[in-house]
C-alpha cells in the first residue's frame, strides 16, 4: 500500500471518529468548556477542549476563525479543535474584535494591535483555565484560517517572545501575508483595500494613496504585512501553511511573497497547495490528509 493511500485512509478514519464523537455513538475523549471569558468585551469569548486524560505538562492549539476580518465566529474552527483534542492536545478557539464599517457616531476601533492584545489575553486565559484543571501548558501552536491565519502569523512574528505559553509553530490556511494593492487589485477595489489597511494600521489614507503606492501607503502596508513582520521573528518559529492557486479572496501571490520572506529569514516552513480550490479549501480529501499528516509531524517535532 502506498504512503499516500495510507495517509488518506488514516485521515478518513479520523473523520469517521470525529463524526462518531459528535453523534454520540462513542464517548468524546475530551471535555468542552464553552463561553470562557478572556476579557470584558462582548467578542472576548473562547471555547476550550480538554482531553480527558490530560494532566501534568501538555501542549495546546489556539485557533482563530476566518471571516474576511469583519465576520465569522469561533465555531468556524470547531473541527480543527476536535482534531487536536482527539489526538490528546488541549485546544481552544476564540472570537476576536471584528473590523466594522465606520460611521459618524460609531468609528471602527479594531486595529491590528487590538486583536494581537486580545490573543495575548486569550493565551493567558487558556493557560490559567488548563491549570485550574490540573494541566500545565508548556507549548502552543497558534493558527487559523483566512483573517484568523493572518492574525496568528502576525502574533507569532511580533509577539511570540512575550506569549505566556511558548509558541512552537504557527499554522495558517488561505491567510493574507502581504498587503500591497498591486497584489490585491484583482480581488478587491481600491476603497475596500484602503478601508482594511487603514483599520489594521490605524491610519486614514485615501484609496488613491494605495493605488499610487505613495510613501505613506507603503509604510502603512508594511506595518501590517506578515512578510515584513518576520524580520522580528528572532526565534525563527516554523510555519505550516496551505493556499490555493485559484483563491478569489486571498491572492496566491500572498503565498509566493510569504515563501520568499520565510526562505530569506531562514525560517523552516512547509505548505500544501490545494490546486484549483476555493478560499475555504473545503472537501479536498487528498490535500486535507497531506495537511493533517504534516500538522501531526510538526507536533512530533516541535512539541516533543
Amino acid at each position: 500500500m502506498s504512503s499516500r493511500l495510507q495517509r488518506i485512509i488514516s485521515y478518513l478514519i479520523m473523520l469517521l471518529t470525529l463524526w462518531l464523537n459528535s453523534s454520540g455513538f462513542i464517548a468524546k475523549p475530551y471535555n468542552q468548556i464553552k463561553d470562557v471569558k478572556y476579557g470584558d468585551g462582548s467578542a472576548q469569548i473562547m471555547d476550550i477542549y480538554l482531553p480527558k486524560n490530560a494532566s501534568g505538562n501538555a501542549s495546546a492549539f489556539l485557533y482563530l476563525h476566518d471571516g474576511n476580518f469583519k465576520d465569522g465566529s469561533r465555531s468556524g474552527m470547531e473541527r480543527d479543535c476536535q482534531i487536536a483534542a482527539n489526538k490528546g492536545y488541549v485546544a481552544a478557539t476564540m472570537d476576536y474584535s471584528l473590523i466594522t464599517t465606520p460611521t459618524l457616531f460609531k468609528p471602527n476601533t479594531t486595529t491590528l494591535k487590538v486583536v494581537l492584545d486580545e490573543i495575548s489575553d486569550a493565551i493567558r486565559t487558556l493557560k490559567n483555565t488548563a491549570a485550574e484543571n490540573g494541566v500545565h501548558l508548556t507549548s502552543l501552536a497558534l493558527g487559523g484560517q483566512g483573517a484568523g491565519g493572518y492574525y496568528a502569523m502576525m502574533y507569532t512574528a511580533e509577539r511570540a517572545p512575550w506569549s505566556s505559553i511558548t509558541i512552537k509553530f504557527a499554522v495558517a490556511k488561505s491567510a493574507p501575508a502581504e498587503f500591497s494593492y498591486e497584489i490585491w487589485k484583482d480581488t478587491c477595489s481600491a476603497s475596500e483595500f484602503a478601508a482594511l489597511v487603514n483599520a489594521l494600521a490605524n491610519v486614514n489614507l485615501p484609496a488613491s494613496a494605495y493605488e499610487n503606492n505613495t510613501a505613506s501607503a507603503v509604510t502603512a502596508c508594511e506595518s501590517v504585512s506578515v512578510t515584513k513582520a518576520l524580520a522580528k521573528c528572532y526565534d525563527k518559529i516554523p510555519f505550516l501553511t496551505a493556499y490555493s492557486d485559484k483563491d478569489t479572496q486571498v491572492p496566491y501571490a500572498n503565498w509566493t511573497a510569504l515563501d520568499k520572506a520565510l526562505t530569506a529569514y531562514g525560517i523552516t516552513h512547509d505548505t500544501v497547495l490545494y490546486a484549483n480550490a476555493a478560499h475555504s479549501l473545503n472537501n479536498r480529501i487528498i490535500e486535507d490528509s497531506e495537511y493533517t499528516d504534516l500538522l501531526l509531524s510538526y507536533c512530533s517535532r516541535y512539541f516533543g
